[in-house]
This record gives structure tokens, C-alpha cells and sequence, in this order.
């Protein structure tokens, strides 16, 4: 192409000579995978290639992909599939199944982007590292990891009933109500790691996965890991609605230390789990959740004071959290 072409309207007829090749169905498969994803992470995915982005914009021109251009906002543009005949093309080629979730996440690509819906692409597209983060280090372990699904969107929403809790001051703690309230039950994404060498009781290992941006306060993030642990250890419901027999750990990111910390101390809340802190929970901040630390080192922190890594190992112990304060616990991580 040597006539500079709009970032924002796709134009056809300029790339109307230009075949859609095998890569290019690759890349779709790849946007189609995770949901919004940049030119960065899809370099990332093809080992470096340079010429994704001549490929990314031929598909954006033949109306296979949309994107959110560079701007204020972002420095690199946001992909994402929109279109049914792109999903069509996917499923002819194997990629897909006729009864595959993306079908309807592309009927909601289709409405208009609302007011403030850049804070769900920042979201989204913090999942979207982790992700690529997972498979790349499954990728350099040659075979010793796999990642074997990651998913993510409101197929795994679920709900579960729990005894309401009342605070009372003069006794210091939480109460069960004889009433019940429902909470929603949403994690970011649900992946499984399977292990091909170890005994077959320990192949394969599944995870919820949380990317939390320090949009809500910590009253609710507590009601959110209450209804986790509810449904994952106290009922099971993750056995029906997911098919596995255990849920290992739910991982949750954060952006920065000092929210891992404050998120860390709040799990540790008796209303969550009663007088003793879960080790459900893992926490660890987004710098560290890189490719070469993402599985093998102990990264994550659960608020019964051990560091654990995504690979089945024995939880190295580490002083309790609750009794620890924030400068303190800023040396774990």
C-alpha cells in the first residue's frame, strides 16, 4: 500500500488486491482468542514479526477486524473482531465451533462504545497480558506446561446464596442472619495449566484469574472473595457449572504494591472466610507478572502468610499478613 490510508474508516477498495493469506487467519484466530488485543501483544504472540502490523492493517481495511485508534487514551490501537463473516471465515478454517461464545461477544462488538468504556478496554486488555504472559511461559517450558483453555466472559458467570452478616460492635465480629442474600460469581477468567510428566493426580491444575484496576473499595472486593470462597469451598458449585473437581488457587492482579497489599490485608477479613484466613487467595502486582516470572516463581502471596508459584510445589511460609503492616508486607512483595 503506498497511499497513506485513514486510521479510522476502513476503505476496501485499497486492499482489494490483497489476498487474505494463512497468517492472516492465524492473527484473526489470535484476535479472536483474546478478545482486544494490540499490535504489541500480537508481535509478541509471532515470535517478533515485523510485518504484523502490514497484516493488521490489511485486515482492518477488508472489514475482518475493528480497532480503537492510538490516541489520548492509548499509544498503541486496540483490536478486536466485529464481524459475523470473520467468525465465519474462523470456523471454516477449525479455528472455531459453530457453538463457541465468541459468536455472541460479537453481537455486542457491534453496538457503540458508551461514554467511560475505555475502563473496561483498560480491563480487558489487562487480561489480555496475563494471558499472553501464561502461554508465553508455557511456550519456553518445551513442553513440561501447557495451557490447555483460557477463558473468559460471561459464560462463566454463575451465582451462589449466602447468610447475610450483620457487624456487631459490642461483640467485634460478623454474624450470620437467618436471611440469605444471592451473590454474582465473575471471574475474570477461568484457565487450566496441565502438567504432561507429573503423576496423573497432579496433570492438571485449574484457576480462577481476577484483574483488579482499584475501581471498587475494599468493602466490596470483600463481598466479591466471599462469594468466591462460598462457591469454591464451601458448596462446590465449580464442580457443576465448570466441570473440575478443584478450583487451586483464585489469582488476583493488581496494579501497583500498595493496592496488592491493602487487597491482601482485606481478604484476611473474618467476614470472608470466619477467624482463619483462607489460602484461596493469591495476590500479586502486575510488575511482576511477566513472561520469565508468571509460572515458576513465587509471585503470589495468600493472606495465610505463604508464597506460591503456578507450578505444584510446597508453599514457602512467610510472616502472616494480618499481623503485618503495609510497610512490612511491601518487603514480600
Amino acid at each position: 500500500m503506498t497511499k497513506r490510508l485513514s486510521r479510522y474508516v476502513p476503505q476496501p477498495h485499497a486492499v482489494a488486491n490483497r489476498i487474505t493469506t494463512e497468517r492472516d487467519v492465524e492473527i484473526l484466530a489470535d484476535i479472536a482468542r483474546y478478545r482486544l488485543i494490540t499490535p504489541s501483544l500480537l508481535r509478541q504472540l509471532h515470535g517478533g514479526s515485523a510485518r504484523i502490523l502490514d497484516r493488521l492493517r490489511v485486515l482492518f481495511h477488508k472489514e475482518l477486524v475493528a480497532r480503537l485508534p492510538a490516541g489520548s487514551h492509548t499509544r498503541e490501537a486496540v483490536y478486536y473482531i466485529h464481524r459475523r463473516s470473520t467468525l465465519e471465515l474462523l470456523a471454516s478454517e477449525g479455528f472455531i465451533t459453530l457453538d463457541d461464545p465468541l459468536w455472541k461477544l460479537v453481537e455486542n462488538n457491534q453496538k457503540p462504545r458508551r461514554e467511560g468504556s475505555w475502563l473496561f478496554v483498560d480491563h480487558e486488555l489487562m487480561i489480555s497480558r496475563f494471558h499472553l504472559a501464561v502461554e508465553l511461559a508455557c511456550r519456553a517450558s518445551q513442553g513440561a506446561i501447557e495451557i490447555v483453555n483460557f477463558s473468559q466472559g460471561p459464560e462463566l458467570w454463575d451465582k451462589v446464596s449466602v447468610k447475610k452478616l450483620t457487624y456487631k460492635k459490642n461483640k467485634g465480629q460478623w454474624i450470620a442472619e437467618d436471611d440469605s442474600e444471592v451473590l454474582p460469581v465473575r471471574p475474570d477468567a477461568f484457565f487450566t495449566l496441565r502438567f504432561p510428566n507429573a503423576p496423573e493426580d497432579q496433570r492438571e491444575f485449574h484457576f480462577f484469574y481476577e484483574a483488579d484496576r482499584r475501581r471498587t473499595d475494599t468493602t466490596k472486593f470483600r463481598r466479591k472473595l466471599r462469594a468466591h470462597h462460598a462457591y469454591i469451598v464451601a458448596q462446590r458449585k465449580h464442580r457443576e457449572h465448570y466441570g473440575v473437581n478443584r478450583i487451586r488457587a483464585v489469582l488476583i492482579e493488581t496494579i501497583d504494591r500498595n493496592w496488592a497489599m491493602q487487597l491482601l490485608q482485606a481478604a484476611a477479613d473474618p467476614m470472608i472466610t470466619g477467624s482463619h484466613p483462607t489460602g484461596l487467595f493469591w495476590f500479586s502486582p502486575s510488575e511482576f507478572v511477566t513472561t520469565e516470572r508468571v509460572l515458576r516463581e513465587d509471585i503470589w502471596i495468600a493472606p495465610t502468610g505463604t508464597r506460591h508459584t503456578l507450578i505444584p510445589s510446597i508453599p514457602a511460609v512467610i510472616a502472616p499478613a494480618p499481623a503485618q503492616t503495609l510497610e512490612d508486607l511491601e518487603l514480600s512483595f
